[in-house]
């Protein structure tokens, strides 16, 4: 059961979580556009004459693999961090839950 302690602790995580969240929300939308802007500078360069051959050179070049490792790391800090959130909220829910059922009790 939580009590008023941890429900201030859950209104704390979020206050401290949430700028967190919104910086790796952007971080991980950037490298979304990033990603496409560097696969279109890399076709510029590919080797292939088919298109099928120039989207491999692209997808397997260093450059791209590390913005698509990149891009992993964003999401998963994203996800990290919104669940965190969640997790306050839902603490927090439960608390106003409990509190409702003793006001009736």
């Amino acid at each position: 059961m939580i009590d008023s302690r941890e429900m201030g602790e859950a209104l704390d995580t979020i206050e401290e979580v949430s700028p967190l969240y919104a910086q790796a929300k952007g971080e991980r939308v950037h490298l979304d556009d990033y990603r496409k802007v560097q696969l279109a500078i890399l076709y510029q360069e590919a080797e292939g004459r088919t298109v099928a051959d120039k989207e491999n050179w692209c997808r397997s070049h260093p450059h791209y693999v590390t913005v698509i490792k990149g891009h992993g790391e964003a999401v998963e800090k994203e996800a990290a961090l919104y669940w965190k959130l969640k997790l306050a909220e839902t603490q927090i829910e439960v608390w106003r839950t409990i509190q409702a059922s003793r006001r009736r009790e």
